[in-house]
């Protein structure tokens, strides 16, 4: 994917999914991550959760994935949490 949006709902990673430019993830989104699959991204991470629509990343005790990959990142970069 060049941009990968996800707009709340629940989306299951089957396979690597790999993004170029931004994986934008807007509150209320899950992201189930399939045994051994990873999420690289390649350019900018946009996650906007709030405290009554947060964003999850999880998977089964047996079916864990290998977590996101961030390649690239800035060295201003900011992390913010509500």
């Amino acid at each position: 994917y060049k941009v990968l949006k996800l707009t709340g709902g629940k989306y299951v990673a089957k396979e690597v999914v790999s993004v170029s430019d931004s994986l934008i993830v807007e509150a209320g989104s899950t992201v189930e991550m399939m045994s051994g699959v990873t999420m690289v991204v390649n350019g900018t991470i946009v996650m906007r959760g709030t405290a009554e629509k947060r964003i999850q990343f999880n998977g089964s005790k047996e079916n864990w994935g290998n977590g996101i990959a961030i390649n690239g990142l800035a060295k201003d970069a900011t992390v913010e949490m509500a």
